[in-house]
């Protein structure tokens, strides 16, 4: 009994801002058939992100838990101090949005979406990683379904667009179950310390190839999450029916769930480390080229086609995720100046201020009397809006990777990291990538030319709450520091992405 004790309490030591999140979610759901004013729920939902950030590991030293199914290193919490500023950016965008009489279960499955985001990064076991992810994909079906404040005539869209994402949900979570079987079967252990340092041992390599079939389906299953080509199908279907709210937080939630994965079996060296024999890190290398050139392809290609902004954000979206699967690939020495894993833990931060922003902006915009659904609905928004349509801008040109915003800096390393890769084929990619990323950059002019360049048949009229001006003001501003002072996320990337594997404290199975 002492044993199992001492594992929990270590075990919520290095987790305690999730398991605030979770307490307080199923605190929302027990609450929720009482009476009680929206505004309380919001407060309360406030106050466990405020208690769960304040919780997050102040150090970068790494520790496992007694049991071995929680690691806390510098890699770790940088994705969980993302995840709990998402839920909070949520949050204030959602303020007096959510429909009252169900408002106390969103803000509940929010909460729990951010603690699964925080437990994937923070997972050291392949059972725990399983199941933080499904803490993600559980409540966001939840969401998908549920109707915001003044949209319940879109039923129809969102129980189509719950059910694509449950049933490839579902397909995703089986091909990551199929891998995850193979590397147990390797090695004997769900621990990923454990596989880590057994597939380091392995001198013969005999099970190389059983190690590649996990590596591919593990990949296969994430990429659902990433919306890489060819796992990014529901994602123009799901982006267009589902809440607005709820596609700003899918936008950028389920990319964080699957890089933090990736980064848990690819980066961190659990999958790779087994594959260190050269034809074999040149098939892993090559998987990742040929996802990376599909998603760019299908991204900013089919983009040109959209006129619905939420089709056209997805398509951007699978083409970001083409750009970060170039950091998994690209690798790079230890001592090299920008490697591929560092180049990417800079990109995901930058990516969500500029995904979030400009979701959350058209988001705000949208309401039951004028709805925005079509880049043609944004005409004339210079002059009825002029800062949100400065602010959507900001985001745009980040988007394109234009100075002066951080997004310059995120693709231009991605490209350096690719060019100075170590896999000849790599100083290809990052030929293609600048080319595709050109004609991309088409369908984000094409938004700007349109909210300054044509006027309004009927203008927007809608006025925006304060707290999601605030979100937006915030968002726009980091990417413009970031641009001028990009040296301390550089090096809080690096240090992230460098980061060992921990020391064993107590027993591991």
């Amino acid at each position: 009994m002492e044993g199992v004790l001492s594992a929990i309490s270590g075990a919520v030591g290095l987790v305690g801002s999730e398991a605030v999140l979770i307490l307080a979610a199923c605190g929302l759901f027990l609450g929720a058939p009482f009476k009680v004013p929206g505004v309380r729920w919001r407060l309360a939902a406030l106050a466990a992100l405020g208690l769960a950030w304040y919780l997050l590991p102040a150090g970068t030293e790494a520790a496992t838990s007694y049991a071995g199914a929680f690691k806390s290193d510098a890699g770790s919490t940088f994705f969980r101090s993302i995840s709990v500023m998402v839920g909070l950016f949520m949050l204030l965008v959602s303020w007096g949005r959510f429909d009252e009489r169900i408002q106390a279960e969103q803000l509940a499955s929010v909460l729990l979406i951010i603690a699964g985001l925080g437990l994937t990064a923070a997972a050291n076991d392949l059972i725990v990683l399983f199941l933080a992810l499904e803490l993600v994909s559980i409540p966001t079906y939840v969401l998908l379904y549920l109707p915001e404040k003044g949209n319940k005539a879109d039923a129809p869209r969102r129980a189509e667009a719950a059910m694509k994402y449950f049933m490839l949900s579902v397909f995703s979570a089986a091909m990551f179950l199929y891998g995850a079987s193979f590397l147990y079967g390797s090695v004997g252990s769900t621990n990923l310390e454990v596989i880590r340092a057994a597939l380091r041992e392995g001198a013969d390599r005999s099970g190389t190839a059983v190690l590649l079939v996990a590596l591919i389906t593990l990949v296969a299953g994430l990429s659902f999450r990433l919306t890489a080509a060819p796992f990014h199908f529901y994602a123009p279907d799901v982006y267009e029916g589902a809440p607005p709210l709820t596609v700003t937080l899918l936008s950028v939630a389920a990319k964080l769930a699957g890089v933090a994965a990736l980064d848990q079996l690819v980066l961190n060296g659990v999958l790779l480390s087994g594959l260190s024999a050269p034809p074999y890190v040149t098939k892993a290398a090559g998987l990742f080229w040929v996802l990376a050139v599909a998603s760019m392809l299908v991204g900013n290609v089919l983009g040109l086609w959209q006129n619905n902004l939420r089709r056209l954000l997805a398509y951007s979206g699978i083409a970001h995720a083409g750009y970060m699967v170039i950091g998994l690939g690209a690798g790079g020495a230890a001592d090299a100046a920008i490697t591929g894993p560092s180049a990417l833990f800079f990109y995901v931060p930058i990516y969500t201020l500029m995904t979030f922003g400009l979701f959350a902006a058209i988001t705000l915009l949208d309401s039951p009397e004028r709805r925005v659904e079509t880049v043609d609905d944004l005409a004339g928004l210079g002059k009825s809006h002029p800062v949100v349509a400065f602010l959507m801008a900001v985001f745009l040109f980040s988007l394109i990777g234009l100075p002066p915003t951080a997004g310059f800096f995120a693709k231009l390393n991605i490209f350096m990291a690719a060019w100075d890769s170590e896999q000849s084929l790599y100083r290809v990619l990052a030929l293609v990538m600048a080319v595709l990323a050109a004609v991309g950059a088409w369908y984000y002019l094409r938004i700007i030319a349109v909210m300054y360049l044509r006027d309004a048949v009927k203008p927007l009229t809608v006025r925006l709450p304060l707290l999601g001006l605030l979100v937006l003001w915030i968002c726009a501003l980091s990417l413009l520091w970031f641009f001028l002072r990009p040296s301390a996320l550089w090096r809080e990337s690096v240090d992230a992405s460098r980061q060992g594997p921990p020391p064993a404290v107590g027993r591991q199975r």
